[in-house]
């Protein structure tokens, strides 16, 4: 699958349920313990807002502390909106092939566009177990991404970015499955 339709399938599942968050569901607890909901989707936001530059070419030295902070201000469905439309329109014109300066290392646009992807459905994904809001993914999006990062188990394991890898049977739908390598369980609430 083209990681470009792979990244707006990923944004067009987490959008489902963000546009349901209101005011008061915003210190609600989600799969990741350290956030709040409020607190989950600034990460979100923040990590979008960083789309445009990176494949710009930026390092992150240059954009230094542009998107420190609160980024979702009042009103969290609009800065979501804004910082999800930029980051579909710079992946739109982005070349898979031109080198990305990430903060762990040079990868290729297409690295960094699947991995952004599966950050957003993950994450759209914890918000929704926050807001009792179901998100099914797409299963070839699903697909793809639990075999890009099947292979990184024990990288994702180690460094933090997500929960420690959950075992489920062989037999599990796909679904499952990649949230199960992402740390979660995919039938307990937060």
């Amino acid at each position: 699958m083209d990681p470009k339709v792979l990244f707006a399938k990923a944004v067009e599942s987490a959008s489902l349920c963000i546009r349901r968050i209101t005011p008061d569901d915003m210190g609600k607890p989600t799969p990741c313990s350290e956030w709040d909901l409020r607190a989950l989707l600034n990460h979100l936001v923040y990590e979008l807002l960083w789309v445009p530059d990176l494949l710009m070419g930026k390092t992150v030295a240059e954009v230094g502390t542009k998107h420190d902070g609160d980024v979702l201000y009042s009103d969290p469905q609009s800065a979501w909106q804004h910082a999800a439309d930029g980051a579909l329109v710079a992946i739109k014109h982005a070349d898979p092939s031109a080198v990305v300066h990430l903060s762990y290392g040079d990868k290729s646009a297409e690295y960094y566009i699947v991995e952004i992807a599966n950050d957003v459905l993950i994450h759209g994904w914890d918000i929704g177990r926050s807001l009792h809001c179901s998100v099914v993914f797409d299963e070839a999006v699903a697909k793809v991404l639990y075999d890009v990062f099947l292979p990184r188990r024990e990288e994702l394991a180690s460094n933090g970015s997500f929960g420690t890898p959950v075992e489920v049977g062989s037999d599990a739908p796909i679904q499952v499955k990649l949230l199960a390598l992402m740390g979660r369980h995919a039938d307990t609430e937060p």
